[in-house]
């Protein structure tokens, strides 16, 4: 009967010791909210950069699409454009053949850029868009000097230019994604 009436050895404590204590379990939720911060701000970073780098490079699509048909024809679309919509799409696609006679096709644009009538940029707002298009009476092929910043009026030194106004879509800001 000793035996019985007195309490094992060592089995409170067994169970005391496997169990978590409220520290334990804040101190790993304090561990994982830091993690869980940093990896949501790098990944914020990362999509901003990215969002940056598609901008650029339709930049860059743009002004190659503009100097090519310049190269064809010795002149740029006799329009007057300031952001990349439906009268320059329908040039640059070969679909305006008034001023695209050879029907050349410089750029594909998607069904949802034809239904907004516009190439929007990765924050939704439309791509900018100048053209050294000669009408000062200057060739289009011996100089860019028409063309300056719209915001600042600083000389871009080039033929054709797209910008986009860039994630807090104000113009002339560090922010812009320019093409030069």
């Amino acid at each position: 009967g000793q035996g019985d009436a007195a309490p094992r050895r060592g089995s409170a404590s067994r169970r005391r010791g496997s169990a978590f204590t409220l520290v334990e379990l804040l101190v790993v939720m304090a561990i994982i909210g830091l993690l869980a911060g940093t990896t949501l701000t790098a990944v914020s970073q990362v999509r901003h950069a990215a969002r940056r780098a598609e901008a650029r490079d339709y930049n860059d699509q743009i002004v190659s699409a503009l100097k090519s048909f310049l190269a064809d024809y010795r002149r740029f679309p006799d329009l007057t454009v300031t952001t990349l919509n439906t009268d320059l799409m329908l040039v640059l696609s070969g679909q305006n053949t008034n001023s695209n006679t050879k029907a050349l096709r410089y750029m594909e644009f998607s069904s949802a850029e034809w239904a907004n009538g516009e190439v929007r940029d990765p924050w939704g707002r439309a791509y900018r868009v100048a053209i050294d298009n000669g009408r000062g009476g200057n060739d289009d092929t011996k100089g860019y000097d028409s063309i300056v910043h719209p915001q600042d009026y600083s000389p871009v030194r080039q033929y054709a230019v797209s910008w986009s106004w860039g994630r807090d879509g104000v113009n002339a800001t560090t922010d812009d994604v320019k093409s030069w």
